[in-house]
């Protein structure tokens, strides 16, 4: 199986150190991540497999700066969690506790310290993707599950049923820059549950590459975010006014012909059944499933609707 990859500090964390009741000295401690950290950071992600690139890490850290951290002993990053606070809506991305290291409630410590830091920055929704076997571990800190998520990834030279698609015109398919994809933040907003401050506060501080649109007249009624990697090509999110097949693959064509010629990533709600036939079709295969994404939050949470046919590599983007 192809392994899964699937983001102002106040008060409480003082000069670079979240406070810790009850730590013994031989225990680690836990402080913010600071841009030094980022090669033992990405190594000790490397150790999972999962098959993140050191560039995607460097990239969550530049999103946000000042709220992941690592837990430390004798100068050892043996823990971590890196996360994304978009204003109001947080995305945890990795949670890790180095072998030899775990049940040993250091995990437990990380989520507590990473949760209070974020609830003092009002963050009113924090969500993270689990995997089957430890998302029962977040539910003691008041994570609720909403969905399973799917994971598709298409490699080099694997081709689509040709003979699906009629002939659609990639003139209608057209790339926004970053003014025109701002002024979709209240749709894409809508159509994920997020705020829309907080699509508007990642698509400034990390524009992507190529956010593909489909116009009918002069009304965008989709858009699908593409970006570049060094290594594979993340896709999403992407949403589509009343979709269907047809458009929607042709859509996707336009965005992967604008894309360097490698693996091609993407995650789905599992119970979009338009989203994964269209996939399917287009030559992705089942990289995993089952993924699921819990949240904590002081709003209603609801799965993501048909229409939103690609979820963010990152919770918003």
């Amino acid at each position: 199986m192809t392994p899964l990859r699937s983001m102002v500090c106040v008060g409480i964390l003082g000069a670079h150190h979240i406070p810790v009741s009850g730590i013994m000295a031989d225990e680690p401690s836990i402080r913010l991540m600071v841009d030094t950290d980022l090669d033992q950071v990405f190594s000790l992600i490397d150790q999972e497999n999962w098959g993140w690139e050191f560039h995607e890490i460097r990239r969550i850290f530049a999103l946000d700066t000042r709220n992941s951290i690592v837990a430390e002993i004798n100068g050892e990053i043996v823990g971590l969690i890196t996360l994304i606070n978009f204003g109001k809506t947080a995305f945890i991305v990795h949670v890790i506790v180095k072998e030899g290291w775990r049940k040993k409630r250091l995990g437990a410590r990380m989520m507590r310290d990473a949760l209070q830091n974020l609830d003092s920055l009002d963050v009113d929704n924090v969500e993270l993707h689990a995997m089957p076997d430890v998302a029962e571990f977040y539910t003691q800190f008041g994570f609720k599950r909403v969905e399973e998520i799917s994971f598709f990834c298409k490699h080099p030279g694997t081709s689509g049923q040709q003979n699906t698609v009629d002939a659609t015109s990639d003139a209608e398919f057209r790339l926004l820059d970053l003014e025109e994809t701002l002024s979709m933040s209240e749709c894409q907003s809508r159509m994920m549950g997020f705020h829309e401050s907080d699509f508007q506060y990642a698509m400034k501080t990390d524009p992507p590459e190529y956010p593909v649109a489909r116009l009918v007249g002069s009304s965008v009624t989709a858009m699908l975010i593409a970006r570049k990697g060094s290594e594979l090509n993340p896709l999403g999110p992407w949403f589509m006014n009343h979709p269907d097949k047809k458009t929607a693959r042709a859509m996707l064509r336009s965005a992967i012909a604008r894309l360097p010629d490698r693996r091609t990533d993407v995650g789905i709600s599992t119970s979009n059944e338009l989203a994964k036939d269209i996939f399917l079709d287009e030559g992705f295969s089942l990289m995993t499933e089952g993924v699921v994404r819990v949240s904590r939050s002081a709003r209603a949470v609801s799965p993501f609707p048909r229409e939103l046919l690609a979820i963010g590599h990152l919770g918003v983007i």
